[in-house]
């Protein structure tokens, strides 16, 4: 990709911190779907479940790839031109029975593409092991983006 350095040392200065909350967030003003459930009321499955895919979604905003660096560029350049707290998404991830997120939502951000890279970033992700069968979905993920 023309303007855009593809040095690993710089790829790893890149890499961002993500900070997810419980398998579903508890504000209720955030919950949509009729069978939503607070953090504090779901199997220790689901929380379990949770923090695995907390943990791809790291591992995938790490990734060394054009569509991963681009993303790390928006997030650089936002921070350098609208200095503040870090960016907070809620994101909601529905995962299939392979283990494959099937749908990412979140609300949009500022540039059409990095909503792109975001959305690629989390639908082609791959979490290793289907949700627990009785699990609803979506995930209810906070996000806060951050320099790190």
């Amino acid at each position: 990709m023309p303007g855009l350095k593809r040095d690993a040392r710089q790829v790893r200065l890149w890499c961002y911190s993500i900070v997810l909350g419980a398998s579903l967030i508890g504000a209720p003003a955030l919950a949509q779907d009729l069978n939503y459930r607070s953090p504090t009321a779901v199997p220790v499955s689901w929380q379990r479940y949770a923090q695995l895919v907390q943990y791809r979604i790291g591992d995938w905003m790490r990734a060394d790839d054009d569509i991963t660096h681009r993303f790390h560029v928006y997030l650089e350049n936002r921070i350098i031109n609208e200095p503040g707290p870090p960016q907070t998404l809620i994101v909601k991830i529905w995962v299939s029975q392979t283990g494959k997120v099937s749908r990412a939502e979140f609300h949009p951000l500022a540039d059409a593409q990095a909503n792109t890279d975001l959305r690629t970033i989390l639908e082609r992700g791959v979490v290793g092991e289907a949700p627990p069968s009785d699990m609803l979905q979506p995930m209810h993920l906070k996000i806060a983006l951050k320099w790190k």
